[in-house]
């Protein structure tokens, strides 16, 4: 049995999180306060050097800098956190688990990965669709990642 452990909101206070031990580590969005590049590399440094198996991580609406820098984000995790599974209206399989996630959310402020309702919806329905269809057609338990609620 793979034990899956999930967190999220931590925005920047990482290292006071006392984080179970399990195979698959998610977190769920919103590692950071602003997404300032210093805030997004201490968050990998700290997440990298967690003993889990797997690390899967997506974006929150904190997270300015995996929306409007996205290259430079990618740079970072790769520089600082090379095995962890950044997932941006994308999937991974891990442990015979299909892992699917998205950062975005309806409106809300003027936070990073706002969508309005109709693009937000259809993210979504998108992201639903291709978890059904692995579903059915691979017959494994699928975890969808979502850093808020539709």
């Amino acid at each position: 049995m793979t034990a899956i452990v999930c967190i999220s909101d931590t925005h920047g206070l990482h290292d006071q999180v006392d984080v179970p031990i399990g195979d698959i580590l998610i977190h769920a969005g919103d590692c950071t306060n602003v997404g300032h590049p210093l805030e997004v590399a201490e968050f990998l440094v700290w997440f990298a050097a967690l003993p889990h198996r797997h690390k899967v991580l997506i974006a929150g609406n904190h997270d300015f800098l995996f929306e409007t820098e996205p290259d430079a984000a990618m740079a970072l995790l790769r520089k600082y956190a090379p095995s962890v599974h950044y997932l941006n209206d994308s999937g991974v399989s891990i442990a015979g688990l299909k892992i699917w996630g998205s950062p975005v959310q309806p409106e809300y402020c003027d936070w990073a990965f706002n969508k309005n309702g109709v693009c937000s919806w259809l993210t979504l329905a998108r992201g639903f669709l291709k978890v059904s269809k692995s579903i059915l057609l691979a017959r494994t338990a699928v975890v969808l990642i979502m850093a808020n609620s539709p």
